[in-house]
C-alpha cells in the first residue's frame, strides 16, 4: 500500500472517530437536559401537593366566600402535582 493510501485511511478512521464523538457528546447534553426537566418536574411535584394540602385544608375550614376560591385552588393545585410526575417520568412530556 502506498503512503497516501494509508493516509487516506487513517484520516477515514479519525473522521469516524470524532463523528461518534460528537454522537456521544450530544447524548450526553441531552441526559443533562433530561435530568433538568426532572428536576423542575420534582419542584412542580412538590409545590403541588403543598398548595393542594393547604387548599383542601383551608377549602374546609373557612367561611362560605372564601373557600370557594381555595377549592378552585385545589384543582389548580392537583392539575399542576400531576404535570410534575409526569415530567418526572417522562421528560419530553412538554417538548
Amino acid at each position: 500500500m502506498c503512503s497516501a493510501c494509508s493516509f487516506v485511511e487513517a484520516r477515514r478512521v479519525v473522521t469516524r472517530l470524532h463523528i461518534a464523538d460528537l454522537r456521544n457528546n450530544d447524548d450526553r447534553a441531552s441526559l443533562r437536559g433530561n435530568d433538568a426537566v426532572r428536576l423542575v418536574g420534582i419542584i412542580l411535584a412538590l409545590l403541588g401537593s403543598a398548595s393542594l394540602t393547604y387548599s383542601v385544608r383551608a377549602t374546609l375550614e373557612r367561611p362560605r366566600p372564601s373557600d370557594v376560591l381555595f377549592a378552585v385552588l385545589a384543582w389548580l393545585s392537583l392539575v399542576l402535582a400531576l404535570l410534575g410526575v409526569a415530567l418526572i417520568f417522562v421528560p419530553g412530556f412538554l417538548g
